[in-house]
């Protein structure tokens, strides 16, 4: 399980690699990918590492998402970054 927001195809590709280097028992590797929609940057990061799971030959089983609540920040959280976009 890849479960940090890591969004660059170097790390990516990396972190896959380690998962399928050769061990006992082991039969295959997966992926599970978690994503918080609710938050626009992890949303896309998600996306990317789309592309790159893609491009290194794997196929996505299912891309349904588990629909959430609104997310409520917490206490002293600046709201704002809940719904941030770049600025260019």
């Amino acid at each position: 399980m890849l479960a940090l927001p890591r969004a660059w195809k170097g790390t990516i590709t990396q972190y896959a690699a380690r998962l399928h280097r050769p061990a006992t028992g082991k039969h295959d590797a997966r992926i599970y990918d978690y994503v918080d929609t609710r938050v626009a940057v992890l949303d896309r990061m998600y996306h990317k590492r789309e592309r790159t799971y893609r491009s290194l030959g794997y196929r996505i089983e299912s891309d349904k998402h588990t629909t959430l609540p609104p997310a409520l920040p917490l206490p002293g959280y600046d709201a704002t970054l809940m719904n941030s976009t770049r600025q260019a």
